[in-house]
């Protein structure tokens, strides 16, 4: 089956005119947004206040995510739980996490 690109055909060159016009200026407030983003911090999460796989594995016994999600929700209907969302160290990421605290 033949390709959609011969093999005497080159790839085409990206336009690199933009990139020749970033000044200095330029990457000085991309790096300033960069660092003001408020999402690379992460929050304070309260005491009382547990991720679902926390809740999975503590209060909850053992059970499996998908259980846990559906006691939760079962929970939150009857006004037994509160949801939040905090920001936290997710992996390599900083990322709001919904977090549930037992009332």
């Amino acid at each position: 089956m033949a390709s959609a690109r011969s093999k005497t055909q080159k790839a085409k060159s990206p336009d690199v005119g933009y990139i020749a016009s970033v000044t200095a200026e330029d990457i000085a407030s991309w790096q300033s947004a960069c660092d003001a983003d408020p999402v690379t911090t992460p929050d304070k999460v309260p005491a009382g206040w547990y991720t679902l796989a926390q809740l999975q594995h503590g209060p909850f016994g053992g059970v499996s995510l998908a259980t846990a999600s559906r006691i939760v929700k079962s929970l939150t209907a009857k006004g037994k739980v509160e949801r939040g969302s905090y920001k936290i160290q997710a992996g390599s990421r900083v990322m709001p996490v919904p977090h549930y605290k037992l009332v």
